[in-house]
């Protein structure tokens, strides 16, 4: 079962303009100083998208990101969920590669 991260509406804006000013490496590293929800460190890239359109999608029913509304600006969202949800297959065991010369 994966940890519960809270999130407000106003640190999920924030993530997706840093990602899309610096690139998704700097705005991780940021990310991880605002997330200190239990000591996780939610590692999430939200690149391309902007602000308000992060708003649309948490707050949007039919988007399919499973959170759960606490208070008015604060979202409740399952790490392995939202991971899943920008990254289809994430969640999954990666498949092992053989290596080019050993092919």
């Amino acid at each position: 079962m994966s940890e519960l991260v809270v999130l407000t509406v106003d640190q999920v804006s924030a993530i997706a303009m840093e990602a899309a000013q610096k690139g998704a490496e700097q705005a991780l590293a940021q990310f991880r100083k605002h997330d200190r929800v239990g000591g996780i460190e939610l590692a999430i890239e939200i690149t391309g998208y902007s602000a308000d359109h992060i708003r649309r999608l948490v707050k949007d029913p039919s988007s399919g990101i499973p959170y759960r509304q606490r208070g008015a600006s604060t979202l409740a969202f399952h790490e392995g969920d939202l991971r899943e949800w920008f990254y289809p297959g994430a969640n999954q065991a990666p498949k092992p590669t053989v290596p080019p010369r050993l092919q």
